[in-house]
């Protein structure tokens, strides 16, 4: 069924099985986080219900207008297998964040890959492991794609409406020689205040940092951060967040969020290494996928 039959809900993500769908609610934790449409119409006005916005542009949108470029940004997803599949929802979801240029899937070993337009499937001969999956993406990029800019991205993130429009903005204005990261994702981990306007802002990371659902690099920003030493001497399979973020330090580069978040996690208890990720802790800060912050002039 159409989500317009559904009450307007911030918790909700799309339909991803026939009437299945992606609840985030942590007052309405379920396997999967998947309700049926009866249970989020017969729920939702009493968990954490949040009426839609009546006008166009949410409040203290900035209203930037902004002139995109999508040849500047090459797109790569990493996925593996889950026990629901969410690469669907997150190539649509870039599609209808803005980003139109091809996307370049990097997929593990059984790991199901839709047939999608724009789609370049890259899938790995062996398991590498989340680290892996993700060093072996960013090498790719590298090499393989010719743009200036690298947004790689994991396959259980979903997007605010301009989340394109709002990378061009930060590729037009923060500067690209101290550039480690500008992340379309703003946990609530990363930032417990966001009081203050709306837009980009540098936050310090390092360790105990969270959340590498969409990152956007610079070429050589990328090279760089790869080449350090953290990179370098990590061998675990887990800890892309943490890796990548303290190699940001290590190399006095800055690291660059937005408020409200661009983006927010779907995956939930539908996690690829068997764990469990709060709500609470999952949510963008401010995230609403009708944000118009920015604009195309």
């Amino acid at each position: 069924m159409s989500s317009a039959h559904l009450p307007a809900c911030r918790h909700r993500g799309e339909e991803l099985l026939p009437d299945r769908w992606l609840c985030y609610s942590d007052r309405l934790v379920l396997r999967t986080g998947l309700v049926p449409s009866e249970t989020c119409r017969a729920r939702c006005p009493y968990v954490d219900h949040e009426p839609a916005s009546a006008g166009g542009t949410e409040p203290d949108a900035p209203g930037v207008r902004v002139e995109y470029h999508p040849d500047l940004v090459a797109v790569g997803v990493i996925t593996a297998p889950r026990p629901v599949a969410t690469l669907p929802q997150t190539l649509a979801e870039l599609r209808r964040a803005g980003f139109a240029q091809p996307v370049h899937v990097f997929a593990e070993p059984a790991a199901p890959v839709p047939e999608h337009p724009g789609l370049v499937l890259h899938p790995n001969a062996a398991r590498l492991g989340l680290w892996g999956n993700w060093l072996s993406a960013a090498r790719w990029m590298l090499e393989g794609t010719g743009a200036p800019f690298l947004l790689i991205c994991e396959d259980d993130v979903r997007f605010s409406s301009y989340a394109a429009l709002a990378l061009q903005h930060a590729i037009d204005v923060l500067p690209r020689d101290s550039w480690g990261y500008v992340s379309l994702y703003t946990p609530r981990h990363n930032l417990p205040d966001a009081s203050g306007p709306a837009g980009w802002r540098h936050v310090p990371v390092g360790a105990g940092t969270w959340g590498a659902l969409a990152w956007c690099f610079t070429r050589t920003g990328l090279r760089a951060l790869l080449s350090s030493r953290t990179v370098r001497t990590h061998g675990d399979t887990v800890g892309t967040d943490e890796v990548i973020s303290l190699a940001v330090s290590e190399l006095g580069r800055k690291s660059y969020f937005h408020v409200p978040s661009l983006g927010d996690h779907t995956g939930g208890d539908n996690s690829t290494q068997g764990h469990y990720h709060g709500p609470g802790e999952a949510f963008g800060i401010g995230f609403s996928p009708a944000y118009r912050g920015y604009l195309p002039k």
